[in-house]
């Protein structure tokens, strides 16, 4: 009983803990939506460069930022609802979406994944961004490690069903022609 209370808990954590990393990706991809417009959405990131230029014209405590140059910046901006949706219908189980993607229907899938988006996110010249792909780093190892000490929540019955499905057709086609006899 205890060992299967353990199981369930680290099951509900695991997924908590996704929908919370899901929820931070897409708070950093609005916050990125917003930094289009060039206006400052993090306070004092570029506060060595704002001391070094002249602040005439500007009001007190008016802290201007340009608009970012990187276009990598626009195309992740960009990519990182899409990138949510999957994450999403990974942990909804949306047959019609993770069809094409089975990877993300095992807990190692996801976690690579989780560790793959984190990377790509990682970028020191905005602090909401380095937060969120730290946790999401840090989620997917704990995918990850989860994956090998919890026994069924590795599930890969995807790459079964198939292969079962695949047979069964087979077993269904010679039956076919020995009925007509």
């Amino acid at each position: 009983m205890a060992g299967t209370l353990n199981v369930t808990f680290m099951k509900k954590l695991c997924t908590i803990l996704n929908y919370i990393t899901i929820m931070l990706l897409v708070a950093s991809a609005i916050l990125r939506f917003i930094m289009f417009g060039g206006k400052n959405v993090w306070p004092n990131s570029n506060k060595a460069q704002a001391e070094s230029e002249d602040d005439e014209g500007k009001a007190d405590g008016e802290d201007e930022i340009s608009r970012p140059s990187d276009p990598f910046f626009y195309l992740l901006t960009l990519y990182m609802l899409p990138i949510a949706f999957l994450m999403v219908s990974a942990e909804l189980n949306f047959d019609f979406v993770l069809r094409y993607i089975a990877f993300l229907r095992s807990q190692t899938g996801k976690g690579f994944f989780f560790v793959f988006v984190a990377l790509l996110l990682f970028d020191t010249k905005y602090p909401f961004d380095c937060i969120t792909s730290v946790t999401m780093t840090m989620v997917g190892f704990f995918n990850l490690i989860l994956s090998c000490l919890v026994p069924g929540l590795n599930h890969l019955d995807f790459l079964r069903k198939d292969s079962e499905e695949d047979e069964g057709e087979s077993e269904e086609e010679e039956l076919v022609p020995k009925e007509k006899k």
